[in-house]
């Protein structure tokens, strides 16, 4: 990783692209022996995003807006190099009314409340679906179908709504791993 880790700590605006191409979609792993460490393709990208330097979150957060199909990935290494610049809406949550902790029925209760009201809720902490003691594919499935209905109320608040359950969807795909 020599090569590329010079190539990143330049700085040039060349080395990021040349990170996306080659080590952002493998599934290379790649083994350190004076360390007997072995990375994963996500802790490559960490170790050349992060010497790339503060630029380089920007950078993730535009492939992520893009909608690039590295997202997993991407929030898996803004996890380890980012700032509170990429996650803006977990800092947000401690606005959100509602305990960030509920039983497992109660959250189950409210997901459902949401489909029925086209996401709209004002009890729910997102926190709380995050920390429930549900399984993620549950969690995910009914995120996605309750954003799906969302889209039918066509306002600022429901691409809000969105927002969050993308964040909760991504934030749970990543836990998974």
């Amino acid at each position: 990783m020599n090569f590329p880790t010079v190539f990143a700590a330049s700085h040039d605006t060349h080395a990021l692209a040349l990170i996306d191409r080659s080590f952002l979609a493998t599934k290379q792993q790649i083994f350190i022996p004076q360390h007997a460490l072995t990375l994963s393709p996500a802790l490559m990208c960490v170790f050349l995003y992060g010497v790339y330097g503060p630029a380089s979150e920007d950078h993730l957060l535009r492939l992520l807006e893009q909608g690039n199909e590295n997202a997993k990935i991407i929030l898996e290494i803004l996890a380890w190099i980012g700032t509170d610049k990429s996650i803006p809406l977990a800092k947000k949550f401690d606005t959100f009314p509602g305990e960030k902790t509920l039983p497992p029925d109660t959250v189950k209760q409210r997901l459902a409340g949401m489909y029925e009201n086209y996401g709209q809720d004002t009890r729910t902490n997102p926190a709380a679906i995050l920390n429930a003691d549900l399984s993620g594919d549950y969690l995910i499935t009914e995120l996605a179908k309750i954003r799906s209905h969302m889209f039918h109320r066509i306002s600022d608040e429901a691409l809000e709504d969105v927002r969050i359950s993308n964040f909760l969807i991504y934030a749970l795909l990543f836990w998974q791993q």
